[in-house]
């Protein structure tokens, strides 16, 4: 997670803190709205822009798992 004041982004971006890392206890999703629970905290100012990556892997038998955004009443973007 990063806070920036960009509006959009190009390139590759530095300065991330990681907040959340499991790599040897799978965690579980399922569809609709799940909840994680950060592994270290991040102090949002309430006013910059917050930048998150999410990155995953489907190492499992089970089905895709679709990330899907929606239109908000402020800037933002979803992929």
């Amino acid at each position: 997670m990063k806070l920036t004041d960009a509006d959009s982004l190009n390139g590759f971006q530095t300065g991330m803190s990681e907040v959340y890392n499991n790599v040897f206890v799978p965690l579980g999703v399922t569809k609709g709205w799940n909840t994680i629970q950060l592994h270290r905290p991040f102090e949002w100012d309430g006013e910059k822009n917050l930048l998150i990556e999410v990155c995953f892997s489907k190492n499992a038998p089970n089905p895709n798992i679709h990330v899907e955004g929606s239109l908000t009443a402020f800037s933002s973007n979803a992929y």
